[in-house]
């Protein structure tokens, strides 16, 4: 990963890379581990991965200042993605963390509809309509 990330720094380029489930990176102490041992490599933050596989938002936002981009859905412990009623991530928690660390850059909403992990049954555009209107009412 060092001579990527020292070719991306060379040519301007941002990269980030994305703990996932069913990962490498399943885990925040090994994005922990992974970042310490390479300067400057930055991950795609979607904290949906680790609350289904159980993280508390706590243990997880201690990965906000590695963010080089973030995505947005709600989620659940065993649930990779769930409608925002029914989810348990804190948005306003998670958005007050980036903006603490200074975090200014993109923030995507990934809302899907796929067989991957059961993520067939929201609707897309009601999920990211709410997701909108909840980062709009947090930075009223």
């Amino acid at each position: 990963m060092k001579p990527l990330v020292e070719a991306s720094q060379r040519s301007g380029i941002g990269l980030s890379i994305e703990p996932h489930v069913h990962g490498v990176l399943e885990s925040v102490d090994a994005v922990h581990e992974l970042v310490s041992k390479v300067p400057g490599l930055r991950i795609t933050l979607d904290l949906a991965h680790f609350t289904a596989l159980g993280y508390r938002q706590d243990e997880i936002e201690t990965l906000v200042p590695h963010a080089g981009h973030v995505h947005l859905r709600q989620a659940r412990q065993g649930a990779l993605q769930a409608k925002m009623e029914q989810g348990t991530i804190n948005f306003p928690s998670l958005f007050s963390a980036l903006r603490d660390v200074g975090y200014d850059d993109w923030l995507s909403i990934e809302v899907v509809h796929q067989a991957y992990m059961d993520t067939l049954y929201d609707d897309v555009l009601t999920e990211t309509v709410k997701m909108r209107d909840a980062f709009r009412a947090w930075s009223r």
